[in-house]
């Protein structure tokens, strides 16, 4: 049987099933029930009339479009150039003086580049870049000594001298030591301008240098377009990527990668930035032919199958569907691993709280005042208020109530101490240490708590049952400590506390949970732990942790 005739006569039989179903739920009259599947009827039919002159002007314009670009792409294929880059040589000249602190090495380097294309190739960038071989992350671009580059058309199967358009490049000396392997104890005499070394025959500081250098990465990228382009738009690129043995008996380079491949989609273009080297652009879309909307006509869609019009339909519904489905697991499954974490109470506002130190003005301190507050900034307005914030509670609340809402959607209430003091069967995250935050009191005195107890009192952290500080502390430096644990009497709840000696160290504690749960649960799962971060004021995002403790998994 036809299937499309199969999905007409399952979607009516399920829809004449819902509203029978409506029917007898609500015990309409036959004249109402008439009037609704009528009205009903329309609305379907409107519905499916507009989505599938959607769905058909999408999918034509879109085959339109995929048809103009495959042909532009075949004629790029069919005449563009293809290089090669064949390195010969890369030695070192000699010192650079150019006013640095640090002296500079000169190099020349020497290659061909072959093209194996139908059509010239118009060379107007060349860059050339150092990876070390021991740490891939340790990058260095070389630089032109001369700021011009003249533009060289090379022509099919012709061979061009690479130094005939980049010219003479130079490199610092710590770069030479970082990325070429060069021994600490040769280059540190050196870096001094006065050294007698840099006073010496330059031939002979250069064949020093050069017998010191170790085995590295070159990158070398071109951008290029085809001679006889009139348009002058379409760029190509190119990487390829070589292992150098500068002091190798015979040829200089191997190759060790080749990043390009033959279609303009595939090459690519690396930017070195803070140590990295990364494909920029992401893909190199030739830009010389694009259909433009006045390219596009839309052809006759009315001759299309009927059929194709249904199956437009139901695809579009089905995508949606999926895409919908997708989301919704992988939020599910988002909210798992955060629920593992902070408890299945955490997106429950009623019995999940993130608790925040209430205080009070002393009156002795108030001395009469009505008004003893004002802003940081001064001025001539004053004020009154009841109780007020640690400025470092307010920055706690504030990371860890953004990452529950984007990871969960929802957040735990924000509650003062004084509220819930009496309450031991919720779950809540603390802020402050025990002196200032009575809920965080509760967590260091329960029985549920077998990893560290926060001593404020004696100004340290112990392991609960022992004496030893677990850290020496240093100066310029506060401490917080993010404590998971389950009450003895209510192991079904979750409390965690963020507390610091002072200000940052809570909220440099929050801060690294609110960043790092993923990790965390990577590691603990639903297991209570204890994390202790170093802090410096001012700067709650240089929290690391000094120590992690785990305890026993919860059952």
């Amino acid at each position: 049987m036809n299937p499309l005739i199969i999905l007409v006569v399952s979607f009516t039989s399920l829809l004449a099933l819902a509203l029978i179903c409506i029917l007898v739920y609500n015990r309409w009259k036959p004249t109402i029930f008439a009037a609704f599947l009528a009205d009903a009827a329309q609305i379907v039919l409107i519905i499916v009339t507009t989505l599938s002159f959607i769905f058909v002007y999408i999918q034509t314009d879109r085959n339109f479009r995929q048809t103009t670009k495959d042909s532009d792409r075949q004629f790029q294929l069919a005449n563009r150039p293809y290089l090669q880059v064949i390195p010969r040589a890369l030695a070192v000249v000699g010192p650079v003086e150019r006013g640095g602190a640090i002296p500079e090495v000169e190099f020349n380097l020497s290659a061909n580049v072959i093209n194996h294309g139908h059509l010239p190739a118009s060379v107007g960038k060349v860059e050339v870049v150092i990876q070390s071989i021991a740490n891939p992350e340790e990058v260095c671009p070389f630089m032109p000594w001369e700021t011009s580059h003249k533009t060289t058309d090379i022509f099919p199967f012709k061979e061009a001298v690479f130094n005939d358009f980049f010219g003479t490049v130079f490199l610092n000396l710590n770069d030479v030591g970082r990325i070429m392997a060069v021994a600490p104890a040769f280059l540190e005499p050196l870096k001094d301008k006065a050294s007698p070394f840099w006073k010496g025959n330059k031939a002979e500081i250069a064949r020093a240098m050069q017998g010191q250098l170790g085995d590295f990465y070159m990158i070398v990228q071109l951008e290029y377009k085809t001679a006889g382009d009139l348009n002058n738009k379409t760029l190509y690129y190119h990487s390829s990527k070589f292992k150098i043995h500068p002091n190798a008996p015979d040829r200089l380079s191997d190759i060790e990668e080749s990043i390009n491949s033959d279609s303009p989609e595939q090459g690519k273009w690396f930017q070195v930035s803070e140590g990295s080297v990364k494909p920029y652009p992401a893909a190199t879309e030739p830009s010389s032919r694009k259909p433009s909307p006045t390219e596009s006509k839309l052809p006759n869609f009315w001759n299309e199958d009927f059929k194709n019009i249904w199956f437009n339909v139901l695809g579009g519904f089905i995508t949606v569907a999926l895409t919908e489905l997708f989301f919704f697991i992988r939020r599910r499954l988002r909210q798992r691993d955060l629920r593992q974490v902070f408890g299945n109470d955490i997106v429950n506002a009623v019995r999940s709280h993130i608790v925040y130190a209430d205080f009070l003005l002393r009156p002795d301190v108030q001395g009469g005042e009505t008004h003893p507050y004002q802003k940081p900034a001064g001025g001539g307005d004053i004020f009154s208020i009841e109780n007020p914030v640690s400025g470092c509670e307010a920055r706690s609340a504030n990371y860890l109530i953004s990452t529950l809402s984007k990871e969960g959607g929802r957040f735990p209430s924000f509650t003062p101490d004084s509220q819930v003091q009496g309450l031991l069967d919720i779950s809540f995250i603390t802020l402050g240490g025990p002196a200032s935050n009575l809920k965080t009191n509760d967590a260091m005195l329960d029985q549920g708590n077998r990893l560290v107890c926060f001593d404020q009192a004696n100004d340290r952290m112990v392991r609960v049952g022992q004496n030893a500080p677990l850290f020496q502390r240093e100066p310029g430096f506060d401490y917080g400590l993010i404590l998971k644990l389950r009450p003895q009497r209510f192991p079904e709840r979750v409390w965690i506390v963020c507390a610091g000696f002072s200000e940052w160290g809570s909220s440099g504690a929050a801060w690294y949970l609110s960043q790092n749960w993923k990790r965390i649960h990577d590691r603990w799962k639903d297991a209570p732990f204890a994390i202790i971060v170093k802090v410096r004021p001012t700067q709650d995002e240089s929290a690391e942790p000094i120590y992690q403790s785990e305890g026993p998994a919860h059952v």
